[in-house]
């Protein structure tokens, strides 16, 4: 708790609605940008999964 109390004290001059307000729009940033980085990786293992499926049945008709 110390650690946290120092990490806002150069904060304690503005108003604790604006530190907040703030705060608030820094998570809903970091929220959209993970659920951005989830979006591809799913994807991207989509398309990987995609690829491997033609390319088995491209084996698999050519008969390797």
């Amino acid at each position: 708790m110390e650690l946290f109390q120092r990490l806002l004290a150069p904060l304690a001059a503005y108003p604790r609605w604006f530190v907040v307000a703030c705060l608030v729009l820094v998570a809903l940033a970091a929220g959209w940008l993970l659920a951005k980085l989830f979006k591809w990786t799913l994807s991207l293992l989509f398309a990987a999964v995609v690829l491997l499926l033609i390319l088995a049945a491209v084996a698999w008709l050519v008969g390797g």
